[in-house]
């Protein structure tokens, strides 16, 4: 019984180890924090999100980076070598052969031996040649699929190394975004700032006449020089920011700190658009296949699971076919006829007998690692969820208190406008002006940054979801297979060789 099993396995091959099973996830039906968010069915990953803003300049630095971005190449060189894997892994189950040839000439003394002397004592010498040309075979039969596993491993590494790309390009884009936002406010605070300045310059001035002609006390005076201080200490600490903004704005272009200087010099104002018919949130299970980490997750435990299974195989025989065949002659006019041929062929077989435990180590350690994968896999959708609920929660309130704001900007306009007509009427003195207006930019100010930060955490709610990494061609199509090609190590040695002549080293 034992027998004819063993000859059914060695004919037929099995894969032992676990076979991967796509793990339920229980979630909730909705989110928590919705409000009044738009619950559709949109899928985010197919929305250029960032075009909502209808800003052609931020439209283009993301088109840029997606070409020029250095961590979205660097995703790009470890999708190459995952798919190398992919590659290695199937070669592996096919035989090898490697060639071989010689050309031997040889020439005996005629003196170097007893066997060459004549009955004079007179040696004799000769010359001789040998031609061999041939190949070496090794096979491993894969009998209980440890090969298959490993390959089975590479394809789930290719996968998940491909959406681990396309969470650093989700990231990339919201940082270009990001940055581009605060850059923006931080021109439109220090042009604010810089009115400000202007405007408590003239008060302070027109306080200064007052408190010398006797028509004031200095405390206003005090109170005055004390704002205007306090205004301009603002300046720079946006001024800093602004740089800042601008050097990790090229630093995602992939280029040098001072690249967007020019580009940008002059400030634009922002319109932040409204989300209510914009943003689709739809349900929590629709992470699962929206957010790539959370895709990476789930093939990375697919991957582990397959390595178990490599490690399982390693208890039972592995079985080789190792052979060699060519042809010899001592004369080149026959080397290729029947009579020159050499060939062996020697099956052989390796079991592990005594290890004193590796092996079951071995597994035991592939099995914690796929248990930390499926750990890991769960982690990532709960923080996915607590990314989405918290992106929800800030710009909710951020918007009410934009609203709020907004009000607070439309009264301080209303109010500077009447009390510069009631100065025109001379009801009222000039200072009362001048504090109207300083007052509008200071509400300006504050409705600006909350406008900001209100963009901000709507990138946050896109990039939660898992928004924008399908709407590129850079990470779509991408097959593990390469075309399987019986090839000349020589020949692909050869271009290897060609291609590296050909490219261009970079100066620095």
């Amino acid at each position: 019984m034992k027998k004819s099993l063993f000859i059914s396995l060695l004919l037929s091959g099995c894969m032992v180890g676990p076979d991967y099973v796509k793990p339920d996830v229980d979630m909730s039906k909705g989110w928590h924090n919705k409000g009044y968010m738009n619950t559709g069915c949109l899928s985010q990953k197919d929305i250029a999100w960032w075009s909502s803003f209808k800003d052609d300049d931020l439209n283009n630095l993301v088109e840029e980076a997606i070409n020029s971005n250095l961590s979205i190449q660097l995703s790009l060189e470890r999708i190459r070598q995952a798919r190398a894997a992919v590659a290695l892994a199937t070669g592996n189950l096919f035989p090898n052969a490697i060639g071989s040839g010689s050309y031997n000439r040889s020439h005996s003394s005629a003196n170097g031996s007893r066997n060459n002397l004549s009955a004079t004592g007179a040696g004799s010498s000769s010359t001789s040649e040998l031609y061999t040309l041939g190949f070496d075979a090794t096979w491993e039969i894969d009998l209980f699929g440890g090969l298959q596993r490993e390959r089975e491993a590479s394809i789930a590494t290719f996968e998940s190394v491909v959406e681990d790309g396309r969470a650093v390009l989700i990231t990339q884009i919201a940082e270009i975004a990001q940055n581009y936002l605060n850059m923006r406010n931080s021109q439109q605070q220090i042009q604010l700032l810089t009115e400000q300045v202007n405007l408590w310059t003239k008060y302070v001035d027109l306080k200064q006449s007052l408190v010398q002609a006797g028509l004031t006390n200095t405390i206003d005076l005090s109170t005055a020089q004390t704002s205007l201080a306090q205004a301009r200490a603002q300046i720079p600490i946006f001024q800093e920011a602004l740089k800042s903004q601008m050097h990790q704005l090229a630093l995602l272009l992939g280029q040098e700190p001072g690249y967007v200087y020019e580009r940008f010099a002059t400030p634009k104002a922002l319109k932040i658009p409204s989300t209510i018919d914009m943003v689709s949130i739809g349900i929590p299970a629709s992470l699962l296949e929206q957010r790539p980490d959370i895709r990476a997750a789930e093939r990375a435990l697919a991957a582990s699971t397959a390595t178990v299974g490599v490690s399982v195989a390693a208890l039972f025989p592995s079985v080789n076919l190792i052979g060699n065949y060519g042809v010899e002659s001592i004369s080149s006019s026959n080397l290729l006829t029947k009579a020159s041929q050499f060939w062996a062929y020697t099956p052989g077989f390796i079991i592990p007998l005594v290890d004193f435990g590796r092996l079951k180590a071995q597994i035991d350690q592939n099995k914690s690692l796929m248990e930390q994968s499926l750990i890991s896999y769960k982690l990532t959708i709960l923080t996915a969820l607590g990314d989405v609920e918290t992106a929800l929660v800030n710009f909710r309130e951020e918007d009410n208190r934009s609203r709020s704001l907004q009000k607070a900007y439309d009264a301080a306009q209303l109010g500077s406008k009447l009390t510069e007509g009631l100065f025109n009427t001379g009801l009222n003195p000039l200072l009362d002006v001048y504090q109207a207006k300083i007052n509008t930019l200071i509400t300006q100010q504050d409705f600006t940054i909350s406008e900001t930060t209100r963009g901000l955490n709507l990138i946050s709610i896109y990039k939660a979801l898992g928004g924008g990494w399908d709407t590129t061609p850079i990470f779509q199509n991408q097959d593990p297979s390469s075309p399987f090609v019986v090839s000349s190590g020589v020949s692909f040695a050869v271009e290897t060789i060609q291609n590296h002549t050909s490219r261009e080293i970079p100066s620095h």
